[in-house]
């Protein structure tokens, strides 16, 4: 399992950072919500990616559809097969 930080912005992108760094460095990019994504090996060996929590230091939650956004982000089906 791997952890980091990350922010959404006010456009709709997500922000993944490094778990030392801090919410608050990234204020300026005007979040509007903000938590952690957790990374794990789902049962077929795909990569899981799930944001979740709270960040205390911009008082932002993570929302549920973070995590969808996330994953057209990224491309998360083409991710995962490439990986596999």
């Amino acid at each position: 399992m791997a952890t980091l930080k990350y922010v959404r912005t006010e456009n709709g992108k997500i922000v993944a950072f490094p778990m030392h760094h801090s919410h608050s460095d990234y204020k300026t990019l005007r979040p509007i919500s903000a938590g952690f994504i957790e990374v794990n090996r789902g049962a077929k060996g795909t990569l899981v990616w799930k944001c979740y929590g709270y960040s205390i230091s911009l008082d932002l939650p993570s929302k549920q559809e973070d995590t969808f956004i996330l994953h057209n982000q990224i491309g998360y089906e083409n991710l995962c097969k490439s990986y596999f």
